[in-house]
């Protein structure tokens, strides 16, 4: 996935605007939850400097959530 973070003037004080982009593999309700997610961290650290934070945070979920592709039958792997 790629997060893409636009920091206003008023950053730190004021939150990016950050966008979650799916690549293959996330599913569209995978995609939401890291937005959400994402949202939820800038706001939580308002007043500190918070990319690296957010971007840990959905780092982490990513690991923890990563699964092996599934091999369809017929096809070798």
């Amino acid at each position: 996935m790629t997060l893409e973070a636009k920091l206003p003037l008023a950053y730190p004080n004021e939150a990016p605007t950050l966008e979650v982009i799916g690549v293959k593999g996330l599913s569209t309700d995978q995609v939401a939850t890291l937005q959400g997610m994402a949202d939820a961290a800038a706001a939580e650290n308002l007043g500190m400097a918070m990319c690296y934070t957010v971007a840990e945070e959905l780092r982490e979920w990513l690991v923890a959530h990563n699964e092996k592709p599934q091999v369809l039958q017929g096809e070798s792997s």
